[in-house]
């Protein structure tokens, strides 16, 4: 967990295998419940990286360190 202007954020190395793919997501740490933000994916499927966010309001150290924890966790290496 991290603190970025007062506010809670957490990463997550999830798997989509409908998307066939890794990515890292954020999220926001509210009342103890982590809500879904945004991600970074890369989708295998049609080889490319994505980025997703779903709040209008997201500091951008928290994206920066999203894509930090992308590079070094999930990398650009596309799986076959």
């Amino acid at each position: 967990m991290i603190n970025i202007d007062g506010r809670e954020f957490s990463f997550t190395i999830a798997t989509d295998n409908i998307r066939n793919g890794l990515g890292v997501e954020l999220n926001e740490i509210i009342s103890d419940e982590e809500i879904f933000i945004a991600e970074v994916f890369r989708n295998d499927s049609i080889r490319k990286i994505e980025f997703n966010t779903f709040e209008s309001n997201v500091p951008y150290s928290a994206i920066v360190k999203l894509f930090e924890i992308f590079e070094l966790k999930v990398t650009r290496e596309f799986e076959i």
